[in-house]
């Protein structure tokens, strides 16, 4: 690693830390649900979900959403859902680049 970068990153993270959390989007609810298995509910509940976006300051939480994510998880293995979240996240990436190749004329 460069000399300088300890304190570089020690920086950054001291600035990070500084700021309020913000969970937003789809993403975001899903982090929220992580964020409270994580924390040790096993099954957790709408209220516990919202209550992380809602410290997280995400405007408009929608308590549907929450519940259909509630419902599809509660009951299935962490690991599972984070293999999960990581491939729809490739398969993501791979989608904007050959968007972006067609766009390029490629």
């Amino acid at each position: 690693a460069h000399p300088g970068w300890s304190g570089v990153v020690g920086t950054g993270l001291r600035a990070a830390a500084q700021q309020p959390l913000r969970l937003r989007g789809g993403d975001g609810y899903m982090a929220a649900y992580i964020l409270a298995r994580m924390g040790g509910k096993d099954e957790p509940t709408v209220e516990d979900v919202k209550e992380i976006l809602e410290s997280g300051e995400t405007p408009d939480i929608d308590e549907e959403r929450i519940a259909k994510i509630t419902d599809g998880c509660n009951g299935r293995e962490l690991d599972e859902l984070i293999q999960k979240g990581i491939e729809k996240g490739e398969e993501m990436e791979q989608a904007f680049a050959s968007a972006s190749r067609l766009g390029q004329g490629g």
